[in-house]
């Protein structure tokens, strides 16, 4: 759980420097410290998804979905059970950790939108969610 999947999109793959004594999974959240990626946490301007572990080697190359506002993500969500009716359309914030990442449904927020359901689940609390990110919320988009 916690695992941003890509729905739909450009899969945009670049590689990067991993920063030291990094842990991140695949589906990791992952933003620029001192020029090398490293996990996301909750205010961080995010560049990409890790798509790929962390080797844990200083100055690896790790390969990272740059996030463009034209993608669609799968994400769990987290707080209220999501509804078409309440939920698709609204601006949330993801709840970003080391142990998981959600889209938290009680946080009105600017980090993405909701566009869909995901057609895989059933809606009930922590089910997924198809989020499009807001540009100024993706690290590429606010460096220019």
């Amino acid at each position: 759980m916690g695992k941003f999947r890509l729905w739909s999109g450009p899969t945009n793959v670049r590689s990067y420097p991993e920063a030291a004594s990094e842990t991140f999974k695949e589906g990791d959240p992952v933003f620029f410290s001192s020029g090398s990626v490293t996990i996301a946490t909750d205010g961080d301007d995010i560049v990409g998804i890790a798509a790929m572990d962390a080797t844990g080697t200083t100055g690896s190359d790790i390969r990272v979905h740059e996030i463009t506002p034209e993608q669609i993500w799968s994400i769990h969500s987290s707080g209220a059970t999501p509804a078409k009716a309440t939920h698709v359309g609204n601006d949330y914030d993801f709840s970003v950790s080391t142990t998981a990442t959600t889209l938290a449904l009680g946080s009105a927020g600017t980090d993405a939108i909701i566009v869909n359901l995901d057609p895989r689940d059933t809606p009930a609390s922590g089910s997924r969610v198809l989020v499009r990110f807001h540009p100024d919320s993706c690290w590429n988009w606010n460096a220019s």
